[in-house]
């Protein structure tokens, strides 16, 4: 092996180069995307969150949205609304630096928008 690889020395160096450079190329171009925005999955949560806010409210985001559910009641029931106002004013309570709230229940669908 030593023969060969001292014969084709500067082919294995070029060789190994390009493929070095092969790798780097497509890691470098993956991390560069990650640090701007990253890949945007279209049937994420996520994403599909997002496109209801922007449909919906001027903001992209609140600070809190939060999903209730209550086994064996239903929106309209007034249990379910009087856990969900208490569940309301605690976050907002105990988190001040929180300026908007909105609520899977906020959107106009509910309210006959």
């Amino acid at each position: 092996y030593i023969v060969f690889i001292d014969k084709y020395k500067k082919v294995i160096l070029i060789c190994a180069l390009l493929l070095i450079i092969g790798l780097v190329y497509p890691a470098f171009t993956v991390f560069s995307k990650l640090r701007s925005k990253g890949f945007t999955d279209p049937n994420s949560e996520s994403t599909l969150t997002d496109a209801m806010f922007s449909r919906y409210y001027k903001s992209p985001s609140p600070d809190i949205f939060a999903v209730l559910s209550l086994h064996g009641t239903k929106v309209t029931d007034p249990a379910f609304n009087s856990a969900y106002f208490d569940m309301k004013l605690a976050l907002i309570s105990n988190i001040p630096e929180a300026t908007s709230f909105i609520s899977y229940f906020d959107f106009p669908r509910f309210h006959g928008s």
